[in-house]
């Protein structure tokens, strides 16, 4: 899934998965999942196709995401599969994780 949310341009596509998810601006979402302040749901359908996910990870400041607005507060990632897009889902798979969020629920959590 990350591949999907980085992938937004036709730059990062055309790099293909492998080596866009080899990149150290990537890499800094995979590497060590599971540390305190990642939390991730990924959507799927009753078939267990996976149609997209939203996480959530904490930066450090002298070493920060994309998006840093503070080392306290989450990165948010949604992605979407290129097969689910357009398909209007009436359900966000991002609402279990306003609602660890909003608990103070910060700590590892697993990506399903």
């Amino acid at each position: 899934m990350l591949f999907e949310a980085a992938a937004v341009d036709d730059t990062m596509r055309a790099t293909g998965r492998e080596k866009a998810l080899s990149l150290p601006a990537n890499q800094k979402y995979l590497a060590g999942w599971g540390r305190k302040g990642d939390v991730g749901r990924i959507a799927v359908e009753a078939e267990g196709v996976p149609l997209g996910a939203a996480w959530y990870r904490l930066f450090p400041a002298e070493s920060p995401g994309y998006g840093l607005v503070s080392a306290t507060i989450p990165e948010l990632t949604i992605s979407v599969h290129s097969n689910a897009r357009g398909r209007h889902r009436r359900r966000s798979h991002s609402g279990p994780l306003e609602r660890r969020s909003r608990a103070g629920m910060v700590g590892p959590q697993p990506l399903s």
